[in-house]
């Protein structure tokens, strides 16, 4: 499924170790919760989860009993709820937003907003806007269980503010900054 957010700890490039070293291909998925269309896309998502919970039962990968549980993890998550429980700076771009953490472990695929690669690793940026190819898959693992998200690929629609902390270089260097034709006419210092 195709759902319209904005990227955060955008790692589509190259692969980052998770929390069990695994490296993966990853991007926390921000869903503005003022949007027009997040009541449709949660709607979808919910289906998405349960139809994953459905097929983990019947290849008896998890239990009923299981995706009843309050321990039982759901992919989609409340970026206020969030915030609260954990109070961090990098968690800030999560407040008004609903939230899904997608990886994989296989590349993915960087598009344009007009299907084109992207190859430049600084066009697509924790900030940007564009929409993710997700599946939903149900795990159990080591006493875990839950419903995590694949990320498949991913499609950047437009620019927005930086949310990695990185600064546009040209701005932070405005004054400074010399232009060849300076250079090749000895006006240096």
């Amino acid at each position: 499924m195709n759902i319209s957010c904005r990227f955060s700890f955008a790692n589509v490039f190259v692969a980052k170790a998770d929390q069990n070293g695994n490296l993966k291909f990853s991007s926390q998925l921000l869903i503005p919760k003022d949007a027009a269309d997040t009541p449709a896309q949660l709607a979808a998502i919910n289906a998405e989860v349960q139809k994953a919970i459905k097929k983990g039962i019947d290849k008896n990968k998890i239990t009923a009993a299981m995706a009843k549980s309050a321990r039982f993890k759901s992919p989609l998550r409340d970026g206020d709820e969030y915030y609260n429980e954990e109070p961090k700076a990098e968690r800030e771009a999560c407040r008004g937003h609903y939230f899904l953490n997608a990886s994989n472990k296989d590349p993915i695929g960087v598009v344009d907003r007009y299907g084109r690669p992207i190859t430049d690793q600084t066009d697509f940026y924790s900030g940007c806007f564009g929409i993710a190819n997700i599946t939903f898959f149900a795990y159990n693992t080591q006493g875990n269980a839950g419903v995590g998200c694949g990320l498949q690929g991913v499609m950047k629609k437009r620019d927005g503010e930086r949310l990695d902390n990185r600064v546009d270089l040209a701005e932070a260097f405005k004054g400074y900054i010399e232009s060849p034709e300076d250079a090749a006419n000895g006006d240096l210092e």
